[in-house]
């Protein structure tokens, strides 16, 4: 078991923490990353023992008080996806829009 004070994480650790604080499941975890739902839960053990807590929900405190960076700031995963969703929203009701409009 990794000491709490082994700070070093990986790129595909810090996504999933920033994935698992924005409440996504396993399943919705391996989505997003292209990686089965088994990976993501053994990513996420991995991080349980690093950061020394007992349950999955534990990681993004954990890894906050740990490193200090906040798993929710805007650059991460989940704030790019809301922001993806929302420019696509934006460009199909340009689209329904421009569709409705008169010649």
């Amino acid at each position: 078991m990794a000491m709490a004070g082994d700070t070093r994480f990986t790129e595909r650790q810090r996504q999933v923490v920033e994935l698992i604080a924005a409440g996504c499941s396993n399943d919705e975890i391996g989505r997003r990353l292209g990686i089965s739902p088994r990976t993501a839960k053994a990513h996420s053990d991995v991080l349980r023992q690093k950061l020394g807590v007992r349950k999955r929900r534990q990681i993004p405190a954990a890894y906050r008080l740990l490193t200090g960076e906040d798993p929710l700031l805007p650059d991460t995963i989940l704030r790019g996806e809301v922001l993806r969703r929302r420019f696509e929203r934006a460009e199909d009701l340009d689209l329904r829009m421009s569709r409705m409009s008169f010649h």
